[in-house]
């Protein structure tokens, strides 16, 4: 669950994590997913992903899937991955255009038997973040990366590849 906003129209976001790395793939890491924002709202929104959304079969240079979950269920989020997802990364990415996202939480839930109602949080009153810029048709923007996908995060990276 990411709430958020976007103040331009771009059809490349993808929420990724994890590090799981599968033969086929040469520099894809982790499980994505597409991240279809609304564009130009003036409030921040909530946009849920089912975890069969996500895939760790997916194009190194566009992010696309190859091989979605629901097609092949050995490409779907795994229980280890999903109880330490390691890493949190969103992505500007495969489509040339201007992004603006800003990101007031990420959470998570279902991710155990035990966490299913009691999911993991980061959020505040401001946003965590808000990122601008022009991305090039293969250009891939690291927005956020986080340490442990737990209550108590730590930043570990904020910036572009």
């Amino acid at each position: 669950r990411l709430r958020l906003r976007s103040a331009e129209q771009y059809s490349g976001y993808r929420v990724s994590f994890g590090t799981k790395h599968v033969p086929g793939n040469r520099f894809a890491f982790g499980f994505k997913a597409n991240l279809d924002v609304p564009a130009g709202t003036k409030d921040m929104v909530m946009i849920d992903i089912p975890f069969h959304d996500f895939t760790v079969r997916w194009d190194d240079a566009t992010g696309d899937p190859i091989v979605t979950c629901e097609e092949d269920e050995k490409f779907c989020p795994d229980l280890e991955t999903l109880q330490d997802m390691q890493t949190i990364q969103l992505w500007g990415e495969g489509v040339a255009g201007k992004v603006h996202l800003e990101v007031e939480s990420i959470a998570a839930s279902g991710c155990s038997s035990s966490a299913i109602n009691d999911p993991d949080v980061i959020s505040g009153s401001q946003p965590l973040m808000a990122v601008a810029g022009v991305g090039g048709a293969t250009a891939a923007m690291l927005l956020l990366a986080t340490k442990k996908f737990r209550k108590g995060y730590q930043y570990t990276s904020l910036g572009t590849e």
